[in-house]
C-alpha cells in the first residue's frame, strides 16, 4: 500500500509547501500499530473503525502540539 499512496502523500507535500501550508503525513499515525491490529477494511485502502479511531488520536496529539508551539 505504501507504494500505491507514495505518489499522492508526494503531490501533497508538494501541495503543502508551496502554498505554505502544513502537511501532516498520516502514516507517521500508523507506524507504532501492532501488525495484527486491523486498521483496513477489505479493500486495504480504507480504514475500518480501528484505523479511523489511531488516525484521530494522532491528529488531536499533532493539533495539541501545534497549539501549545509559540508562534513562528
Amino acid at each position: 500500500m505504501e507504494r500505491r499512496l507514495a505518489p499522492y502523500r508526494a503531490e501533497s507535500r508538494q501541495v503543502a509547501v508551496e502554498s505554505g501550508a502544513l502537511f501532516l503525513d498520516p502514516v507517521e499515525a500508523f507506524a507504532d500499530t501492532p501488525a495484527d491490529r486491523a486498521l483496513l477494511g477489505f479493500d486495504a485502502l480504507h480504514m475500518q473503525a480501528n484505523g479511523h479511531e489511531v488516525l484521530g488520536n494522532w491528529l488531536s496529539e499533532q493539533f495539541a502540539i501545534r497549539e501549545a508551539m509559540p508562534p513562528g
